[in-house]
């Protein structure tokens, strides 16, 4: 605007908020008050700005002074320690590096545990990865396409299927598929959690029956390899082999009374999940 006679320079360092005003139109010659907010510079000399001059006139009830934004943590860098100190009494985000999704966190019975489904698809790389070597597809092919496979087959492909918020992964691809074959009875070691985060072994999932509020489950469901879908249930797949076809499964259950419990004798039935099948992932933070 021209007519003001009373410009004041906004440098490029904001330290300090500092009203002033300007009471003469030079146009006209009319006087009047008029009030605004600046921020001011505390750390470069007055005559550093010259030949690039900045200025900025605001309303006052609006001027505020810059704040700070939160930084938020990478999985891959947050630490057992980092989530006691700050997720012990509530959740706490943190950001998975390899597609910027943002996660809940929980700190429980001496345990970091994620407290929402993970949900990465596509290519990994093993950087940032519980796994060593090459990329990995994690949704190679789809379950309710390859329903019609042999096991044997079927078992070496990694598959997926999405749910709209959900998604499932087949055993292989849980694992980065390094539990594959009919017969495998082996502890999983690599999986598609973060690195520094594994799936959970049966150890550490009767570590969390009792703190049902706290890892916040939900019911969202399952896929079988004949692409048939279960929900009112929920499941996360472990890391322990249950038999050479099944592995141990946390368990959300309103048949179970709504409580947490690990795949087994439940009201006197025996349940068996099949590595074929597709089901949720919670990662622990392993260190």
């Amino acid at each position: 605007e021209t007519g003001f006679n009373d410009y004041h320079v906004i440098p490029d360092t904001y330290t300090k908020v500092a009203s002033y005003a300007s009471n003469t139109d030079s146009s006209t010659g009319s006087s009047f008050k008029s009030t605004y907010s600046a921020f001011i510079s505390q750390t470069q000399p007055a005559d550093s700005y010259a030949g690039k001059v900045k200025y900025t006139v605001v309303n006052p009830a609006s001027a505020v002074a810059p704040t700070e934004t939160p930084q938020l943590t990478y999985m891959q860098d947050f630490t057992k320690a980092m989530c006691m100190e700050r997720a012990s009494s509530s959740n706490y985000t943190v950001v998975d590096r390899r597609d910027n999704k943002r996660y809940t966190v929980r700190y429980i019975n001496g345990d970091c545990w994620m407290t929402q489904d993970l949900k990465i698809e596509g290519t990994i790389s093993a950087d940032y990865s519980n796994f060593e070597g090459e990329d990995f597809n994690t949704c190679e092919y789809n379950i309710d396409e390859y329903y019609y496979q042999e096991y044997d087959t079927s078992d070496y492909i990694p598959m997926c299927y999405e749910n709209g918020q959900y998604l499932y992964y087949n055993y292989a691809s849980a694992t980065a598929g390094s539990i594959t074959g009919y017969e495998n009875e082996d502890e999983a070691e690599y999986d598609i959690c973060p690195s520094g985060w594994r799936l959970p072994s049966y150890d550490k999932f009767s570590g969390i029956i009792g703190y049902k509020n706290e890892f916040s489950p939900v019911k969202n469901g399952s896929i079988s390899l004949s692409a048939s879908f279960a929900n009112g249930t929920g499941y996360w797949w472990s890391a322990t082999a249950q038999s050479e076809q099944n592995r141990y499964v946390l368990t959300y259950d309103e048949h179970d009374n709504d409580d947490l419990n690990i795949t087994g004798v439940i009201n006197g039935y025996y349940f068996y999940h099949s590595r074929f099948d597709g089901y949720s992932i919670r990662c622990i933070r392993s260190t």
